[in-house]
Formats: structure tokens, C-alpha cells, sequence
């Protein structure tokens, strides 16, 4: 799962700092326990590894990247994997190119691989997955 760490940094990133300012932080678990366990306990895992991502978690990662500098890889290695990904930031339905508001929101075909999930927000506001 992509991780923002804008606001892990610290000092903290400026809040018009252009770029990306994510990680990916992954979360193991069984099949055994994710059919086991009900979704409640899936989306707990996630939110420990998002809240155990802090400023040393952060910079531990650029210093294992200034070490061994590499493309992020993109795919499902094993066929077992899932990644999400969106853009929670990004003012969609703000932006206006001349062509009018935007009435959706598409990831398009870059980017995608079997596992992927996209998330956006629709018009209301409300997420559509």
C-alpha cells in the first residue's frame, strides 16, 4: 500500500511541496487468516503498518534507497499480491481544463496489473471503488 509521508517527515513537508511523497509499505498476512478473520481484522493490519510508518520508518527507507537506488517495481510478482492506489490529495472534480467539470473520474491503462485496485472519490464526495 502506497503511504503518504508528507506529514511523517519531520520537519514536515511544506503543504505545496510538488512531488511525490509516498512509500510502499507492504502488510503480510496468510490466506488462511484473511478468510478466517472478518474484513475489520484485515483493514486493522493495514492501519498498524500506517501507523507504525514515523519519521525514522521514513527515513530508514530513503537511506535503504540512497544505498541501493532502484526503480519502484510495478506488478504482481507471486499472483497473490493486492495494491491500491489512488490519489486522495488531488482535487478531481476541481479542475477545469476549458472542457468544463469533470462528471467522472478514470485511472486510464497505465499502470495496471492483475491485483491492482484504483480508489476515487465520486462527485459527492463519496468513495467508489
Amino acid at each position: 500500500m502506497a503511504v503518504n509521508c508528507r506529514h511523517r517527515m519531520e520537519p514536515r513537508l511544506e503543504t505545496l511541496y510538488f512531488g511525490n511523497a509516498i512509500q510502499s509499505i507492504p502488510t503480510y498476512a496468510s490466506a488462511g487468516d484473511v478468510l478466517a478473520k472478518d474484513l475489520r481484522w484485515c483493514a486493522e493490519q493495514l492501519n498498524k503498518n500506517v501507523l507504525a510508518h514515523d519519521n525514522n520508518t521514513v527515513r530508514k527507507y530513503i537511506g535503504d534507497w540512497e544505498r541501493d537506488p532502484r526503480c519502484f517495481p510495478l506488478g504482481n510478482f507471486d499472483g497473490a499480491m493486492i495494491t491500491m492506489g489512488s490519489s486522495p490529495r488531488f482535487p478531481m472534480y476541481e479542475n477545469d481544463f476549458r472542457w468544463g467539470k469533470p462528471i467522472a473520474v478514470r485511472s486510464g491503462r497505465a499502470n495496471k496489473f492483475d491485483g491492482k485496485i484504483s480508489a476515487f472519490p465520486g462527485r459527492n464526495g463519496r468513495w467508489k471503488y
